[in-house]
């Protein structure tokens, strides 16, 4: 546990090995005091029911990058209570799986639960949840080159007023299946490309929108190229995930490809 500005629980570099195992608990409770930092091809695990939990403005639960790996396994849980307290924030090459039901939990204006860029890797799987409490806190947002995967029986929700729950932009690739998204006040999924040079690759089947009243937004307004792979078009993009054909809203020239 620590309690000042700016000190973080763990900072791992240089290659190091980190283990937060058997239920353990790591606790920062002041502005940017990190709960993990990872840099320099570092590698984290946190596992068996253990957990992160920060109290904080700008305290984000884990912060990785230069290609760095983290695994969130088995009901191990990452909570952050502060303003832009982001969950998890990935960039630079970086890679994060929060797998086996586990959880990203965020209560804050602006805080979202993952925020990944610079070609980094996202997943969701097996039935883990990302949630945000707070104004303009996004479930998991993307930009960039980065991949995201939210699969199998996992969850995105968020509860605040402007908080899509995937924002999905630039020249990001992301394949949602057979998971639940939902957000309270906007839209579930939102892609966009950003600038005419973007190259936006959507896979979104066999979901559950907000119990059949989910929103999807495809935005190509920049003049990129947005590509929505398994569905032949708008209609079957709404059927595949249980929502009505109106709930599926298209900017500009939306390439299909099922």
């Amino acid at each position: 546990t620590t309690w000042g500005i700016a000190a973080d629980g763990i900072g791992a570099g240089a290659t190091s090995e980190v283990f937060i195992d058997n239920e353990s608990i790591i606790t920062t409770n002041a502005a940017s005091a990190l709960g993990l930092s990872l840099d320099g091809n570092s590698t984290a695990i946190i596992d068996e029911g253990s957990s992160i939990v920060t109290n904080g403005f700008e305290a984000y639960g884990v912060d990785i990058g230069a290609g760095s790996s983290l695994t969130v396994d088995n009901g191990s849980r990452i909570t952050t209570n502060g303003i832009d307290a982001w969950g998890v924030f990935a960039e630079d090459n970086s890679w994060v799986r929060v797998d086996n039901g586990s959880r990203v939990t965020t209560h804050g204006a602006g805080a979202h639960g993952m925020y990944g860029q610079e070609g980094s890797t996202l997943i969701v799987d097996n039935a883990s949840r990302i949630r945000t409490h707070g104004l303009i806190a996004r479930g998991i947002e993307t930009r960039d080159d980065t991949e995201l995967t939210v699969a199998n029986g996992s969850m995105v929700e968020t509860l605040g007023l402007t908080s899509r729950s995937l924002f999905i932009r630039d020249s990001s690739t992301a394949t949602i299946d057979s998971s639940f998204i939902s957000s309270l006040f906007s839209s579930e999924i939102y892609a966009e490309t950003f600038f005419g040079g973007s190259n936006l690759n959507v896979q979104i089947t066999g979901n559950d929108l907000n119990s059949g009243t989910g929103f999807i937004v495809l935005d190509n307004s920049a003049g990129g190229t947005l590509t929505v792979n398994g569905a032949a078009n708008a209609a079957g993009l709404a059927t595949s995930n249980g929502i009505p054909s109106g709930n599926v809203t298209e900017f500009g020239t939306i390439t299909f490809s099922p």
